[in-house]
């Protein structure tokens, strides 16, 4: 039978206890200089801030978390080695713009412009907004383009129409023109009265997304539309 002698004995506990130690040191190193991943950083950030995480993105050994709390946002940049907070900064949002209404938009036009409203419509252009308006006032027509979250005018022209008196008390020129406008949302270029077999009648020209024209022909006494031909 061996002996082993209690010197002994303690020696081999002592020697364990320290390659115990030892691993577990080294375990301890490993994990830590493992870097963080997406997963890690949202979870430290949730758990440090609460609220709700927004996005993260990954730049510069760094992690990047949007984070919104309590109606606020925040930028928190997060070192990925060590896992420490490195920034946390308030984001200021602006808030966003609101567009004028119609009703906004034809009372500040009134102001600079005296007359009737003869058309009012917002279109695209140049992947902008715009408000597009026909003024009409005695045999002076203005055409506006304005700006539709400051209501500034950004372009302006002004055109002399002629002003044709109501044929055998029929319709004006201007009622033939709003009645045009109700079969076309378009701009009215031109009118004209003619007469062909005792039936006087309006041409209205109007045109629509500066491609498309067509001529609606109105009966002058009665004001009934009798045909809308485009031109090609």
């Amino acid at each position: 039978m061996i002996r082993i002698s209690k010197k002994r004995v303690v020696l081999i506990i002592l020697a364990a206890g320290v390659i115990i130690t030892i691993g577990w040191q080294l375990s301890l190193l490993m994990v830590s200089a493992s870097p963080l991943t997406e997963t890690d950083a949202r979870k430290l950030v949730k758990e440090m801030y609460g609220g709700e995480i927004e996005t993260v993105k990954k730049a510069n050994a760094a992690f990047y978390v949007t984070l919104q709390s309590e109606n606020r946002h925040y930028d928190v940049t997060v070192d990925e080695k060590s896992g420490e907070i490195l920034k946390v900064e308030k984001k200021e949002h602006k808030k966003k713009e609101q567009q004028l209404t119609e009703t906004e938009i034809k009372r500040l036009i009134q102001q600079s412009y005296p007359g009737e409203i003869e058309q009012l419509e917002k279109k695209l252009e140049d992947n902008e907004h715009f408000y597009f308006a026909v003024v009409r006032k005695d045999s002076v027509e203005t055409q506006l383009k304005i700006n539709p979250l400051s209501g500034k005018i950004v372009e302006s022209s002004n055109k002399k129409v002629d002003i044709q008196e109501d044929p055998a008390h029929g319709i004006t020129e201007q009622e033939a023109r709003k009645i045009a406008l109700k079969q076309i949302n378009g701009v009215v270029d031109d009118v004209d009265i003619e007469v062909s077999d005792g039936l006087n009648f309006y041409l209205v020209e109007v045109e629509r997304d500066k491609e498309k024209e067509a001529i609606v022909q109105i009966n002058a006494i009665t004001g009934e539309v009798l045909s809308i031909t485009w031109d090609d």
